[in-house]
């Protein structure tokens, strides 16, 4: 006599453990994905900011200069 009972849908269910278990490795990958994508977009635009406010300086440096010394009298 056999020392083990098999359930019907046995493998069924095991299968679908894996299944399961592919399917978190998937969605962990893809959200690793996602997070390094969104690091590389912030970097990407405070690089940008720090140009932009760059040129804001130089602008608003050029413009004082091009109007010369101010005189203010009270």
């Amino acid at each position: 006599m056999a020392d083990y009972v098999t359930l019907m849908g046995a493998e069924r269910v095991s299968n679908a453990g894996h299944e399961m278990s592919s399917a978190a490795d998937f969605m962990q990958r893809a959200a690793s994905s996602m997070d390094a994508t969104m690091e590389m977009h912030i970097r990407r635009m405070n690089e940008w900011l720090d140009r932009f406010e760059n040129l804001v300086e130089r602008l608003e440096t050029a413009t004082q200069n091009a109007k010369g010394p101010s005189c203010t009298t009270k």
